[in-house]
C-alpha cells in the first residue's frame, strides 16, 4: 500500500503542477476544429497499441470497449493514468521541438448487478495546443509584417460506461458521455490582438458488445464491435479585438454560434488467448474506421476525410502458476499501429506510424503499468513529427465489505 500510494501520490502532483491540455499538446496540426482526437486508450493495454474491442480485460477498465469491463463482485476498481510527450517537428531545414505532461485517465468501476459492471471517468477527447508565428509581405513595400497564433484547450470526456454480460459468452456495453470544453485561440499583429474563445457541452453515446468462446481446453478468442452515431455539436464563440499599444477593445462579439460534429464511426476486434504450459500469450488486432469525410471542412486550407486506423499487439507473462522471481510476474507487451488521419492539408494527407513496449508490473492485487510509444508522423510536402510518448499508470483493486479472519 505505501509503495501504491507513493505512485498515485507522484502521478497527481506532478500532473495538476502542468497546466492540462496546453501543456500537453504541442502540435500545428490541434489547430484546426476541436483539435487532434485522442485515439489512444491509457490502460494496461497500452503497450499493445491500444488494442482492446477485441480483448476482455477482468478486474480492469477497459475504455476501447464499453462490453470488455467485467469486474468481480465486492471488487473496487480504480484506474488514474498520465502521459508525457516529447515531440520534434522538422520542415525542411527548420526544426522545433516540444514537450509536455498531462493527466490521461481517471475512471472507477465496481459490480452493480450479478451481471451489470459501472464504471465512471474522466479523459480528454481532444487536445490543442500550438503557436506559430508567420511574416507576410507588405504590398508596395519592402517590408513584412509578423502575425503569431496561438492555441490551448480541447474537450474533455466525463463517462459512464455499462456493461451487461448474458453469460460466459456475450456481453453488451453502453457508455454514456458528457464531451464539454474550451478552445481558446489568439492572433497577435503588430496593433491588434484577435482573441477567440469557444466553448461546448454535448451528451453523447456508444455502443460496444463482445462475444469469447474457447477454441480448446486452455485457449480461446473473443472478438467485438463498437459504434458511436455522428452527433451535432454548437459552439459558443467569443470574439476580443483590442489594441495592443493601448488595450482598449476595438470589437466584442459574444456567444455567437458555429456548428460542427462528432462523426460517425464503427470498429472492430479480435484477440487470441492461449497457455503453453505455464507461459501466457495474448495476440490482438483492432481497426476503426471515422467518417470524418461527412463533415463540414474546418478551414480553406485544411479537408476533413474518412480515417482508419489499424492496431496490433501482443503480451507475454512468462509464468503464472508458480514464478520463481518478480520478473517472471511481469506482463511484457508490444504492439504497432497504423493511422490514415482526418486531415487532408494543400491536398496532402496526414498518414502515423507508431510502435510500442509496455510492461505491467503487479502489487498485491494493483498493476503499475508502463507504456513508450515511438511515432512518425508526415505526409508528403507536410511538416514531420517525430516523437516519444511516455505513459505511466496505476489500476488499484480492493475487496468492498469483505470481513476478515484471523487466527
Amino acid at each position: 500500500m505505501k509503495y501504491i500510494l507513493y505512485v498515485i501520490l507522484a502521478l497527481v502532483s506532478f500532473t495538476f503542477n502542468n497546466e492540462t491540455h496546453a501543456q500537453y499538446a504541442s502540435s500545428p496540426y490541434s489547430m484546426f476544429g476541436i483539435g487532434e482526437i485522442e485515439n489512444r486508450t491509457y490502460s494496461i493495454n497500452g503497450g499493445m497499441a491500444g488494442t482492446g474491442i477485441g480483448l476482455q480485460l477482468r478486474n480492469f477498465i477497459n475504455t476501447s470497449n464499453p462490453a470488455s469491463t467485467h469486474i468481480d463482485t465486492l471488487t473496487f476498481v480504480f484506474d488514474i493514468s498520465s502521459a508525457a510527450k516529447i515531440s520534434q517537428f522538422s520542415y525542411g531545414k527548420k526544426t522545433d521541438n516540444s514537450m509536455g505532461m498531462n493527466m490521461k485517465k481517471l475512471a472507477f468501476g465496481f459490480r452493480f448487478q450479478p451481471k451489470w459492471t459501472i464504471s465512471l471517468g474522466l479523459q480528454p477527447y481532444s487536445n490543442v495546443g500550438y503557436k506559430m508565428t508567420t511574416e507576410t509581405p507588405i504590398t508596395g513595400a519592402p517590408e513584412t509584417y509578423t502575425t503569431t497564433f496561438e492555441g490551448s484547450g480541447g474537450l474533455s470526456k466525463l463517462f459512464l460506461s455499462n456493461s451487461y454480460r448474458f453469460n460466459s459468452h456475450l456481453s453488451v456495453g453502453v457508455n454514456a458521455s458528457l464531451l464539454f470544453g474550451t478552445v481558446d485561440q489568439t492572433e497577435t499583429q503588430s496593433e491588434f490582438l484577435i482573441e477567440k474563445s469557444a466553448f461546448t457541452r454535448k451528451i453523447y453515446f456508444d455502443f460496444g458488445a463482445q462475444y469469447t468462446n474457447k477454441i480448446a481446453t486452455r485457449s480461446w478468442y473473443t472478438i467485438g464491435a463498437v459504434y458511436g452515431y455522428k452527433t451535432n455539436i454548437s459552439l459558443s464563440n467569443d470574439i476580443v479585438v483590442s489594441s495592443r499599444s493601448t488595450g482598449v477593445t476595438l470589437e466584442q462579439t459574444a456567444k455567437q454560434s458555429t456548428k460542427t460534429a462528432i462523426p460517425q464511426y464503427f470498429g472492430g476486434g479480435a484477440s487470441f488467448e492461449t497457455f503453453m504450459g505455464s507461459k501466457a500469450f495474448t495476440f490482438a488486432l483492432d481497426y476503426i474506421f471515422e467518417n470524418w469525410g461527412a463533415l463540414t471542412n474546418p478551414s480553406p486550407n485544411a479537408k476533413y476525410t474518412n480515417s482508419h486506423k489499424l492496431s496490433v499487439g501482443a503480451q507475454f507473462l512468462p509464468n503464472i502458476r508458480m514464478p520463481k522471481n518478480y520478473f517472471q510476474r511481469i506482463i511484457y507487451q508490444l504492439g504497432a499501429s497504423y493511422n490514415l488521419s482526418n486531415l487532408m492539408l494543400d491536398g496532402q494527407r496526414l498518414r502515423e506510424y507508431a510502435v510500442s513496449v509496455g510492461a505491467n508490473l503487479p502489487i498485491s492485487r494493483s498493476m503499475v503499468h508502463f507504456s513508450a510509444d515511438f511515432g512518425y508522423r508526415t505526409g508528403k510536402s507536410l511538416m514531420t513529427e517525430k516523437y516519444v510518448m511516455l505513459t505511466l499508470g496505476l489500476s488499484f483493486s480492493e475487496m468492498w465489505f469483505f470481513k476478515r479472519f484471523y487466527d
